[in-house]
């Protein structure tokens, strides 16, 4: 029987502030019982990656088991890839960036294992032509990518074999195609029927590269790969196998001639691309119902699908930019500040597939922890900043004010919220929350889970009228009538020299059946760590108006519990629970930051405060995580004709060891 070649890989990752016990975890099930199998096998040779930050943590806590991979290494058993060191979206970030990543992680990989890579494996496997200039400004000679990737540049499935050569402005690249149907199945599937596949097809050439999770961590992977013996029993085979030999990619590159050439299109393997679709047609197309829409997926739609992924992306954008010069200066002098930058762009907290992803929130604060570190190095004025720009790139303006001690962004075109609220000192966003989007597996858990939906972004100073059936119960489920048209329409905004934004609407409410007219104005001033908002709500209209308005803020905080509270008059109360109570200040305490929060009104208004949960999968089912813990001051009043509601706001932030001590 004629030979055949097998290339089979694995990558192995975790996320950049991933817990300890996680990866402990991982190890032990998954990272370290996959090489001891491998070590019994002389004849197996096999390609592997590790993102930067494991193999960091790798040599912290397991050294010994980098030395027995570097050992295969030097008897050329094991072929070891590079990739961003942080696991990036490289596409998405520029050029520099991206060679930085890239370097990095490659001097890592020499270091530990004593080997120059020449594969790299990217993140996602997203894809967009322009990286292969990248990759050979690298020194990268190759990449598996998956044969989906070729199908879309019109590569019939059944005759991709070996590797192709693609170009960008002469730059040059060689892209193995990974082999769907073994990566499906494999570790899941008999090791016969495997074997068979291989042994039946016409092609000559396989390439296996996926997940290292998949043997061991995924659910029932570890019985199944390593207690019931998979693994080596598939191992045996191809060890005892006279026709099929398994390969580095570097010695098939050297010994094979490319299969053709291509020009692949912005891609990533084809569960990605359905995942980034809009839910609501990803949910149609899963039942089989006929849409009209012509769609292409791509991994960018994620920055429109979740807008919160698009803020902590146009951030880490706005910081390089911002400072250019200063960036430039830091990839010599302060390589600290340059990691804490290049941290910030781990992919896993920008998207959201099957597993957690952009609902984790511990993954979106290390975003903006490492962001805002590089951000506090490369600016240290002592004065008072605004810029006024298209942040998020919508094609409108927002004000980015900035002090000595804290960050307060304003998007007056969409309600004239507050998007971002960095504490320097702390390193935190306030705001670093998240909407409850809808997910096509939702469908599957509205008999047995209790959902909401939110239809805006929750940030902070969102204009609520209230229709007289609203409750806290209603609202906080998104099931409330919304009388105004202030929530997410435009607001006009004028900035004094002084820096005191003033944001302004003349919209409407319902007033029975009419449609009256209503302005609002609010003036944002801070000083320091202080942020003073008047408001006046203003009768336009030719008619009394009895109103009921509620102004909302959310706060990120990390737990419903373990050390956050609220205080309102005399109650205590955790973030996990719902209430109501008249007063005119709030204090939120998190002990694990260090930090409370003073809300004060200048007159005593009606208080709800209730906690956001999002309801994500998880590797074991449906996971409830807490978002942010959403307060809301709101009042009733009536307005005659040209008459004005009046209203003050203050927020404070204060340690809570220098404020009162430390309550109890």
């Amino acid at each position: 029987m004629e030979k055949k070649y097998l290339m089979l890989g694995v990558h192995n990752h975790q996320p950049a502030g991933n817990f300890d016990y996680v990866l402990e975890h991982a190890f032990e099930s998954c990272y370290k019982p996959f090489i001891d199998v491998i070590k019994k096998y002389p004849k197996i040779k096999i390609n592997i990656h590790f993102s930067g930050w494991l193999l960091e943590w790798l040599q912290k806590k397991h050294r010994k088991y980098l030395e027995e991979i570097s050992e295969l290494v030097k008897d050329n058993r094991i072929e070891v890839f590079a990739g961003g060191f942080y696991e990036p979206i490289l596409p998405i970030f520029p050029q520099e960036d991206r060679i930085i990543q890239i370097e990095k992680l490659k001097n890592k990989v020499m270091e530990i294992f004593g080997a120059v890579p020449k594969g790299l494996w990217l993140a996602e496997r997203v894809w967009e032509q322009e990286l292969v200039k990248t990759l050979n400004l690298t020194g990268m000679s190759y990449l598996p990518l998956d044969d989906s990737h070729f199908e879309l540049s019109g590569i019939e499935r059944s005759k991709l074999e070996g590797y192709y050569i693609s170009e960008y402005e002469g730059y040059t690249i060689a892209i193995f195609p990974i082999n769907r149907e073994l990566r499906y199945m494999m570790p899941f599937d008999t090791h016969e029927r495997i074997i068979e596949y291989i042994k039946h097809d016409v092609r000559k050439f396989f390439t296996f590269f996926d997940d290292g999770e998949k043997f061991g961590i995924w659910p029932g992977t570890f019985e199944h790969v390593y207690k019931n013996g998979w693994l080596e029993k598939f191992m045996e085979l191809i060890s005892k196998s006279e026709w099929l030999e398994t390969l580095t990619f570097s010695e098939f590159f050297e010994k094979f001639r490319p299969s053709g050439r291509v020009y692949i299109p912005s891609s990533s393997y084809s569960e990605m691309l359905e995942w980034s679709l809009p839910s609501k047609l990803r949910s149609m197309l899963e039942k089989g119902k006929k849409v009209e829409t012509r769609y292409v997926g791509n991994w960018r739609n994620f920055l429109l699908k979740y807008p919160e992924a698009n803020l902590m992306h146009k951030k880490i954008l706005y910081v390089r930019s911002k400072f250019r010069e200063k960036f430039r200066e830091i990839r010599e002098q302060n390589r600290q500040v340059l990691d804490s930058y290049l941290k910030s762009q781990a992919n896993d907290a920008f998207w959201h597939g099957l597993f957690g992803g952009i609902y984790l929130p511990h993954l979106r604060k290390a975003v903006y922890e490492n962001i805002m570190i590089a951000e506090n190095e490369l600016h240290r004025s002592n004065g008072e900043e605004i810029d006024i720009l298209d942040f998020d790139c919508d094609g409108t303006d927002e004000i980015l004010f900035s002090n000595q001690k804290l960050n307060l962004y304003v998007d007056p075109d969409y309600g004239g919220r507050i998007f971002e609220l960095d504490l320097k000192d702390k390193k935190l966003n306030l705001l670093n929350t998240i909407a409850r989007h809808y997910e096509p597996y939702h469908d599957k858990l509205r008999d047995s889970v209790e959902l909401a939906f939110d239809w805006y972004e929750r940030f902070s100073l969102i204009d609520h009228f209230f229709g007289d059936d609203t409750s806290l119960e209603n609202f906080s489920k998104v099931k409330y009538e919304e009388l105004g048209d202030f929530v997410n329409q435009p607001f006009e905004y004028e900035v004094s020299g002084d820096k005191i934004i003033t944001l302004f609407r003349e919209g409407h409410v319902w007033f029975g059946e009419k449609w009256l007219g209503l302005k609002i104005t609010k003036s944002i001033e801070v000083s320091r760590d202080i942020i003073k908002i008047d408001y006046k709500i203003l009768n336009t209209s030719r008619e009394k108006l009895s109103l009921w308005y509620g102004c909302e803020l959310n706060f990120s905080l990390l737990s419903d519990k373990n050390g956050r509270y609220i205080k309102i008059a005399s109650e205590k109360f955790e973030p996990c629970e719902v209430k109501e109570i008249q007063a005119n200040e709030v204090e939120i305490f998190d002990e694990i930051e260090d930090l409370k929060v003073d809300i004060i009104l200048d007159r005593e208004m009606n208080l709800w405060s209730f906690p956001i949960y999002t309801i994500s999968y998880s590797e074991v089912g449906p996971e409830k995580i807490f978002q942010s813990l959403c307060v809301v001051p709101n009042v009733k009043f009536e307005l005659q004709e040209d008459k004005m509601f009046e209203f003050k706001l203050t927020l404070k932030f204060k340690d809570i060891q220098k404020s009162f001590g430390a309550p109890h």
